[in-house]
């Protein structure tokens, strides 16, 4: 059965209303997981990266984000993601290329940027190797802030492309499912630091729910 991971990036939150939606679906979500090793928290969106590693079988996730992070070109290059670096702004394709990425669903905000042509040609590119990723050679390190980290490119091995879905804002299919694994980031740098508060709010939640002191 497909693992289904839940993703909040806080940045998708741009007013109050956008806080009390997201602040149920989280309370939801964390209300039917019991493994608090299934639950994380942290400051940067490429942190996930340590959980979906964790995790075996198929992956659906479900990422609220005002941000697609499927692949931006101007900050990254494939080259540099099929090498095995991962940063906050490509670590979906990352999965999609190194782990079992069945589907991918985007809930956006109505004004959130769309993806770009460049963005769905080199989504596609990635999946055919040829000699111009041979470019970046592959090394065995470990960025201690966990921005992005490297592994032997020859490791992967690509079955098929993941589904990819959009959709405009929270409903009530995404209110029903019941979450396998729950992550929420902070993101903060592109979280107003007047809405950091909600963060601290979700890892206090979080605390009372696993009875953490």
């Amino acid at each position: 059965m497909n693992k289904k991971i839940l993703s909040i990036d806080i940045d998708y939150c741009l007013d109050t209303h956008d806080m009390v939606e997201v602040f149920d679906l989280f309370i939801k979500a964390l209300h039917g997981i019991k493994d608090k090793s299934r639950v994380a928290l942290a400051q940067y969106h490429a942190d996930i990266l340590d959980m979906l590693n964790g995790i075996d079988g198929e992956l659906d996730i479900y990422n609220v984000d005002l941000h697609h992070d499927i692949f931006y070109e101007k900050e990254a290059s494939i080259a540099e993601v099929r090498a095995g670096i991962a940063g906050s702004s490509d670590w979906v394709l990352w999965s999609a290329l190194n782990l079992n990425l069945n589907s991918y669903t985007w809930i956006k905000q109505p004004y959130s940027e769309e993806f770009s042509e460049e963005m769905v040609e080199l989504f596609c590119e990635a999946y055919y190797k040829d000699r111009s990723y041979d470019i970046i050679d592959a090394r065995n390190v470990l960025f201690t802030s966990k921005l992005a980290f490297t592994h032997d490119s020859e490791d992967f091995c690509i079955k098929q492309k993941p589904s990819i879905f959009v959709e405009t804002r929270l409903n009530k299919e995404i209110l029903s499912i019941d979450f396998d694994y729950l992550f929420v980031c902070l993101s903060p740098e592109y979280t107003p630091k007047e809405n950091y508060f909600f963060y601290e709010i979700c890892k206090s939640a979080y605390s009372t729910h696993f009875n953490i002191t």
